[in-house]
């Protein structure tokens, strides 16, 4: 009997929901979701509301704040990246508990791109050319096909001048 008390029993998907708040009842919903991808689950099923309340929960005590409110909003996400990583919906909601649950920072590489240096502050996306639109005469000419086929009217009719030209 001695022996039997020094085992430790690892812990599984029903003890990982207990852990998160998911009530006795409730956890019985939630564990088939459990082995899905976040993206392929629909948000509004009750098992996967209990399962990312559970996750909120677990982002509290890790000292997010945040509304436990069962849905992957905004706050929620940026709250799971540091453990998860900014690929978190290619990881089951498994591992995503437990990325919470052991506590860890994420130690992956953070790419910082053209994209993210911009200054979206700015009303109209800023100054950067290249995200704003064509505009005016110019813009008008560009967007129309009716250039292109002037110009192909006129090397099409204009080919004989241009021969005669080119002979003499």
């Amino acid at each position: 009997m001695a022996n039997l008390k020094q085992l430790h029993r690892q812990s599984d998907l029903r003890d990982m929901l207990l852990s998160a708040g998911v009530g006795e009842y409730n956890v019985v919903l939630s564990i088939p979701y459990m082995m899905m991808l976040p993206r392929t689950c629909d948000p509004y099923a009750q098992g996967v509301m209990q399962i990312v309340s559970g996750l909120q929960r677990l982002l509290i005590k890790r000292g997010a704040r945040l509304a436990v409110d069962g849905g992957m909003g905004d706050a929620t996400v940026r709250a799971l990246l540091p453990y998860s990583g900014p690929r978190w919906y290619d990881k089951n909601w498994t591992q995503l508990y437990g990325d919470v649950l052991a506590g860890m920072k994420w130690k992956g590489v953070e790419r910082v791109t053209r994209a993210d240096e911009l200054d979206w502050s700015m009303g109209d996306y800023g100054a950067d050319y290249r995200t704003q639109e064509l505009g005016g005469l110019f813009g008008d000419i560009a967007a129309s096909p009716l250039p292109w086929i002037a110009g192909a009217a006129a090397l099409w009719f204009g080919r004989r001048h241009i021969k005669r030209w080119l002979r003499t």
